[in-house]
């Protein structure tokens, strides 16, 4: 059985408010198993209390969750239906449990929030449990989001925050199906799995290398990826196909630097990508890079047990659809005019939140540019991560890495001026990679 459910029967004055309320303090990525109702503006001729009755049973037996899950009904004082037939009505549902009635809008907001607390759906626990999945050091929540009230934009903080997802390739179930070996795969062909390592002591490629040898039992040579020559070497093998394992396909920049590694592979044989994680982009840049070099019949991106993340407008130009005509540079600085900072399609952002993100994340971007030796950075390099990498403006990152596609607010220190105050900015997520100081006080 779910976790319990609570109608919320409020006056018609106050539906609109309670129902903003909730939408306010809940995560948009979480059940809130709560439904708010209110009297209709007609109702079916007859006694108004009796009709107003028959109206709110209606109304909780179409939601289509009370033979499921125990549920609850509080009633506000201001809303005059028959609270005898009601209760007489819910007492035949083998999973009520109480009508808590003529209560007050106080009473009510007071234990709808204690409801999405207590099943992990309200912004803060929800945020909390996300933040436990990192699987480094992290700036408390409440530290990190009052910095945002300090720059005089309170709601950000909140906003973010109820959006955030840290997905362990150990833990989930959608990253086990990519990544495990179907019982069929090894049948009249020889495989031989691998990762590709970057030379980065502690990066990606490490964990994935340790969670496919749990799932598979297999033992992964790696390819070699040179970043200064651009190469990569694939383990010898004398085998029929080659499966990489990454972890998530976020833009394609980084596949199409090992694609272009890859121009002659005819003595290799064919070549299987596997990711935990695809975006819209990344995928589209990948599979027209593919066909662009010549390699369709080589090489091919698996994605039937991959987790889909969407960051383009949905009413993608249809000659953008696959690219046709455009080299892979141009198709990939066309479909960036097309992408929504994934932040801002939920809840009501204001202009003036939207541009505080953008210049926080502009000033933390140019201290970090500055720290990898770029003395006097543009405009141009900066805007490109200012919401993360390409504007993807995301809040999805791996326990064990954070892509430069999420929000530079979630993953670089430094000093930030806004609205006349200075402060010194502290990061959700600590890389000691990118951050000047590691051990920021939470």
């Amino acid at each position: 059985m779910s976790d319990p459910w609570l109608f919320i029967i409020v006056s018609t004055q106050e539906s609109q408010n309670i129902t903003q309320e909730l939408h306010d303090k809940t995560s948009q990525l979480a059940e809130t198993h709560v439904s708010i109702f209110s009297p209709p503006e007609k109702l079916e001729k007859g006694g108004y209390q009796d009709a107003l009755t028959k109206h709110f049973i209606e109304a909780i037996e179409s939601a289509g969750v009370i033979h499921n899950t125990e549920f609850s009904v509080i009633l506000d004082r201001n809303v005059k239906c028959n609270v005898k037939t009601l209760e007489s009505q819910l007492n035949h549902e083998a999973n009520f449990k109480s009508l808590i009635r003529h209560v007050s809008i106080k009473t009510i907001r007071t234990r709808m929030t204690n409801h999405i607390m207590e099943n992990n759906s309200h912004w803060r626990t929800y945020a909390t449990d996300q933040i436990s999945r990192y699987n480094y050091q992290t700036t408390k929540l409440e530290t990190w989001h009052q910095q945002f009230g300090q720059l005089q934009h309170p709601t950000i903080g909140r906003m973010i925050a109820s959006q955030l997802r840290v997905e362990s390739l150990n833990k989930i179930t959608v990253a086990q199906k990519a990544f495990i070996k179907g019982k069929s795969d090894s049948i009249g062909q020889k495989q031989q799995h691998c990762v590709i390592a970057d030379g980065d002591q502690g990066g990606s490629w490490q964990t994935i290398d340790n969670d496919i040898t749990h799932l598979t039992q297999d033992n992964l040579p790696p390819a070699e990826w040179d970043e200064v020559a651009k190469t990569i070497k694939f383990p010898d093998s004398n085998c029929h196909e080659l499966v990489v394992y990454e972890d998530a396909l976020w833009s394609g920049y980084e596949f199409c630097n090992h694609l272009n590694a890859m121009s002659d592979i005819s003595s290799l044989p064919r070549i299987q990508f596997k990711f935990a994680i695809i975006t819209d982009f990344g995928l589209r840049i990948a599979r027209h890079a593919i066909r662009h070099s010549g390699l369709h019949e080589k090489l091919y991106i698996d994605t039937n047990n991959s987790q889909l993340i969407y960051f383009l407008d949905q009413d993608l130009p249809t000659p953008l659809q696959y690219g046709e005509g455009l080299s892979p540079d141009d198709y990939f600085e066309e479909l960036h005019k097309h992408v929504t900072p994934a932040v801002f399609s939920r809840h009501q952002w204001t202009d003036r939140d939207k541009d505080a993100c953008r210049e926080i994340g502009r000033q933390l971007v140019r201290h970090w540019l500055r720290r990898k030796g770029c003395e006097n950075p543009t405009d141009e390099q900066i805007d490109k991560y200012s919401l993360g990498g390409g504007r993807f403006g995301s809040a999805i990152l791996l326990s064990h890495s954070i892509p430069k596609v999420c929000l530079p607010l979630l993953w670089l220190d430094g000093p930030v001026s806004l609205n006349g105050k200075t402060i010194n900015w502290r990061p959700l997520f600590i890389d000691p990679r990118r951050v000047k100081d590691v051990h920021v006080p939470a």
